[in-house]
């Protein structure tokens, strides 16, 4: 082997050990950023409800017309997180602007919907709103405190092949919503043969949450289902958990 041969050796040796060490730390780096920007987006979610509630003395519903237009509840939340022009182009029907792609609706690292049909057709959301508490029964005072209550958690945009709609204004499993066919655990980082549409998802290792008091918190999958579950239900009267 020729110098020149060993020196090319030891180079591309070193080309990989750096890239062993560089490639995990820039993934890292990436996931932090997301995190990021997906704890920013869920604070915005959380204060539009405060300033929607500001403005109606009630909450957004999940589906159906409030006060005058038929939506989910993230179209009704549209003015509050600075889409007021995309609001009043719906003419009072989400259905209207249901393919409009929104930035803070979206955790950037969420991919569940690359090359998906329905992004074309339908614009889908990472997050998804608590049918416990936009169910028409509660007003911002929830029965168990709003910072013992979600509001908001990550959810894939596609879940099996089921879309997480934004503007679905319908009780279905295409509208962008958890806690109404099930108060289960949420689901971290599931293969999409094993993903469940009824439940929350977790974008990387944690959940990420929206709570009432507008607060955004993790929450690590060792959390217990039942502390989950009494997060998620604004009225059980039950402490949460010492793991929450």
């Amino acid at each position: 082997m020729t110098r020149a041969q060993v020196q090319l050796f030891v180079l591309v040796g070193l080309l990989f050990f750096l890239g062993a060490l560089v490639l995990p730390a820039l993934a890292q780096m990436r996931e932090a950023e997301g995190r990021l920007q997906s704890v920013n987006n869920l604070k915005q979610l959380g204060i539009s409800m405060h300033n929607f509630y500001s403005a109606h003395k009630r909450m957004p519903l999940m589906g159906g017309k409030h006060p005058v237009a038929q939506g989910s509840t993230f179209f009704h939340l549209l003015p509050y997180i600075e889409q007021d022009f995309l609001y009043r182009m719906a003419e009072k029907d989400s259905w209207a602007i249901a393919d409009s792609v929104i930035p803070v609706l979206t955790d950037p690292r969420d991919t569940s919907a690359a090359d998906y049909p329905y992004q074309k057709l339908i614009a889908t959301t990472s997050y998804a709103g608590n049918w416990q508490v936009f169910n028409g029964k509660y007003t911002l005072l929830v029965p168990d405190g709003t910072s013992n209550t979600l509001a908001f958690v990550n959810r894939f945009q596609v879940c099996s092949g089921t879309p997480n709609a934004w503007a679905y204004s319908r009780l279905y499993t295409w509208s962008p919503m958890f806690g109404y066919y099930s108060t289960a655990m949420f689901q971290t980082n599931p293969r999409q043969a094993d993903c469940d549409p009824y439940v929350g998802q977790a974008i990387g290792p944690i959940m990420l949450a929206s709570l009432c008091d507008g607060s955004a918190r993790s929450v690590a999958p060792s959390v217990s289902p039942l502390t989950w579950y009494c997060a998620t239900d604004p009225a059980d009267g039950l402490s949460l958990g010492n793991d929450w």
